[in-house]
This record gives structure tokens, C-alpha cells and sequence, in this order.
């Protein structure tokens, strides 16, 4: 139906064009040229109002295929958008949970941190006035260690502490006498009984 309007408009055209040209022409041409001349520029005009309507239709179809392509793939980026959207929601709430349980636990550890120093203090105080301790000097450094760090002890620090007590327990009942080098209450190195 539209190439029929455009045939019409390109004729029409054609026609007027050519007759007016014709009015020039008359007294050069005869009226039969002049209607083989008007009858070929139709045929043309024709013919180039059809190729115009092919490239035309060529172009809407390629057109309305892209379009709809770009439609599909609209759609996938958009599902794919809305699960990345989830899955970033779930993300949020999961991170959530995980930061409320690390600050429940947070307490957890302080008391345990505050357990484990309390007994590396007793253990310095019962170290620093026992008479074994020359025997094993190390005990005051790994006790100073534990507690002037900053970080918890960890398990090496509890067993280190452990360690302490347990030594403590059994060097108490082995007591005994022996002879040995000492300093005496005036402050002087001295040999004697201990």
C-alpha cells in the first residue's frame, strides 16, 4: 500500500516535471518523443521507487531484528543484575550475623584473656618469692613475655603458664637439703647448708 503511494508521488512528480519541460520543448520535439521521454522517466521513476522500497523494508527488518535483540539481551543483563542484587543482599545480612556473633564472642575472649593474665600474675608473684626459681630462671622471662605483649597468650602461653605451676608443684615436694653457694643477709657470697 505504501509503495503504491510512493509510485504515485514519483509519477506525479515526473509527469509535472516533464510537461513542463515539455512547454520548452514543443517547438523542438514532437509530442511523440516527448511521450516516450515522459514514459521512460515513469518506468524509472518506478523502478527507483521499488529499489527505494526494498532498501527501505531491508533496513526495517534489519532494524527490528536488532531491536529485538537488544531487547533479549536487555532482559538477561536485568536477571542477571537481580541475582547479583540477592546475592550481594545475602552477603549484607550474612556479614551481619557474622559481625554480631564476633562481638559476642569478643566478651568470650576478654574473659578468657583476662583469666590467663591473672593466672600469669599470680604466677609471677609466686615465682619472684620462691626459692626454686634460681634453679630455673627461664620461668621469669616466659611469665615477663606473657605479660607485657599486648596480644593474647594463645595455647603456648597457657601451657607455658601451666608449666610454671606444674614445676612449682613438684619442685615443692622435693625439698631437701644440700650444700651450696648462697648470699647471706649482710649481702656477702657465702657456702653453707641450704
Amino acid at each position: 500500500m505504501m509503495r503504491h503511494h510512493w509510485t504515485k508521488i514519483i509519477v506525479a512528480f515526473s509527469v509535472i516535471g516533464l510537461v513542463a519541460l515539455a512547454g520548452q520543448a514543443v517547438a523542438a520535439e514532437s509530442w511523440a518523443q516527448v511521450a516516450d521521454r515522459v514514459e521512460t522517466e515513469q518506468k524509472r521513476s518506478i523502478n527507483e521507487a521499488v529499489a527505494t522500497e526494498r532498501t527501505i523494508q531491508k533496513d526495517r527488518t534489519t532494524l527490528l531484528r536488532d531491536l529485538k535483540d537488544l531487547k533479549a539481551q536487555e532482559k538477561r543483563e536485568k536477571r542477571s543484575l537481580d541475582k547479583l542484587t540477592a546475592r550481594f543482599e545475602a552477603l549484607l545480612k550474612e556479614e551481619a550475623r557474622h559481625t554480631a556473633d564476633l562481638e559476642s564472642e569478643q566478651d568470650e575472649i576478654d574473659a578468657v584473656e583476662g583469666t590467663v593474665r591473672g593466672a600469669a600474675k599470680e604466677a609471677s608473684s609466686m615465682s619472684r618469692d620462691n626459692i626454686i626459681t634460681p634453679e630455673f630462671p627461664e620461668r621469669g622471662d616466659t611469665i615477663a613475655a606473657i605479660l607485657e605483649s599486648r596480644r593474647f597468650p594463645g595455647l603456648e602461653g597457657i601451657k607455658a603458664i601451666m608449666e610454671i605451676f606444674f614445676q612449682e608443684m613438684a619442685a615443692s615436694g622435693n625439698i631437701q637439703r644440700r650444700t651450696g653457694d648462697f648470699v647471706g643477709p649482710d649481702g656477702r657470697n657465702a657456702s653453707g647448708e641450704i
